[in-house]
This record gives structure tokens, sequence and C-alpha cells, in this order.
């Protein structure tokens, strides 16, 4: 079933120069319910503009965004971006603590702590991304990236959201600390049935987590399926030609 669906979407900036840039144009496809959806493309494709259309950090120019079958725009912001939650390319924690960056997400929506229910789910949120407990005491500015990038995530969670929106969370990271993380991006998918939606420009990495993958060219989608099938043999040749050229197989 999908919990996210855009029809038709165009997406429009004003350059420098003052002249009309289109960053997507009729964008139509569908993310299911519980699975990973990747998407892949060259840079500048508009593939992080996806992401920002889908919990309204961006609008679009033209066509419509749904969320459960209702338009988008009938969520007050604050309330989609509990429900569809975002870890950017470059996190930035706010600490001192990995507590305090935590605790202050949960705040929010959160105003009396009477049951000590933030600590306990700071502690659960840690832990499920893969960092140990104590972590929460650790100073944000003696975090590695990859640490960083498991505290944003374990933030996003923080809320209880339906959907996981990830821009390129493997930026800067060596391949193993990669890998370990996009095992655990995996590991929120199967335990938890939680939906994510991951922009990335590795191909290896879409094909390790990715249930379907959507391919973004000049901002068109030219190709989406299967993730397995689609890395096995894509059936446009502008697909054909990203993979043999501009991508990491």
């Amino acid at each position: 079933m999908a919990i996210i669906e855009f029809k038709n979407i165009t997406r429009k900036i004003t350059g420098q120069s003052g002249d009309e840039l289109l960053i997507l144009s009729d964008v139509s496809f569908t993310v299911n319910e519980g699975e990973v959806f990747t998407i892949i493309g060259p840079s500048g494709s508009g593939k992080s503009s996806i992401l920002r259309l889908m919990n309204r950090l961006d609008e679009p120019a033209a066509g419509e965004i749904r969320f459960h079958e209702k338009p988008v725009v009938d969520y007050p912001p604050q309330m989609l971006r509990r429900k569809i939650a975002m870890a950017f390319q470059s996190p930035k924690l706010f600490g001192p603590r990995v507590y305090d960056d935590l605790a202050y997400s949960y705040s929010i929506d959160t105003k009396t702590d009477e049951n000590g229910d933030i600590g306990n789910r700071c502690i659960e949120m840690v832990k499920l991304v893969g960092l140990a407990g104590e972590f929460l005491e650790r100073g944000v500015d003696r975090l590695s990236g990859g640490e960083k990038m498991r505290v944003a995530i374990a933030r996003a969670l923080m809320r209880h959201p339906e959907v996981l929106l990830l821009d390129e969370p493997t930026s800067g990271l060596d391949p193993e600390a990669a890998k370990g993380l996009l095992n655990t991006v995996r590991e929120l998918n199967t335990t938890k049935n939680l939906t994510i939606v991951v922009v990335t420009h590795r191909f290896s990495y879409a094909k390790l987590i990715g249930h379907r993958t959507l391919t973004l060219i000049k901002g068109r989608v030219v190709e989406i399926g299967d993730t397995a099938e689609f890395f096995s043999g894509p059936t446009t040749g502008e697909a054909k030609i990203f993979i043999e050229m501009d991508g990491e197989q």
C-alpha cells in the first residue's frame, strides 16, 4: 500500500541571475509502506529536492503530494514532520551532549517528564541505531562523522515517525563505517517496519538496502522498479548509460 505518492510534481527555483530553473519535471511515483525506497541519479538531478518536498521543507510549483492518500498541504507542517522525519546529509547537532540533542527533539511535543519518558526514550533510540547507552553523555563535538549521523537518525526517530528520510547518509564516511550505518538502516526497516527513503549516489549501497529504486536524471524519472532487477538490467537507455558511465557498480 502506498504511503507517499507524487503526482506530476514540478519544482522550480529562481537562480542567481533571476532566471527560473527547473529542478523537477512531471515527477510521479509512489513509496510503499514498510519498504526501503532508494533514489539514485547524477549530482544536480533533483534527488534531495524530492526529500524536501515530502515533508514540506519545500513546495512544488505544480502537482500534488499525498501522505496516506491525503494531500500533504492538509497537514500542519509540524505534524507532518513528526510523521515524516528527516536526517540531513551534514547533520547539525545542538548538544552540548548527545542526550541534550535527543531530549530537545522529544521535548518539543512532550512538555512534562514525570515518568522519565525522555531519558528512557533517549536510551532506546541510541541503542536502536547501534550506539551504547553511555553515548548519551558524550559531547557532540567528540563524535565521528558516522556517530553524528547515527545520532541524527536517533533524533529523527525520537517522535515515532512513520517515514524516515535520509539524504546521502554515508557522505564522508569510510566504506566500513558506511556499510555499518546501512546495516543499521536495514535493521530499522526490518525490525520496526519503518518506511525509509534514501538518497544515495553509490550503486552498491542502493543494492544493499533498497527494495525499489528510482533513477532521476535532469529532474525526470527515467526508471523505477525492483532494485535487484534494475541493476541486473535497466530497461531504459538513459538508465543504462547512467549505470555504465556515471555510477559505481
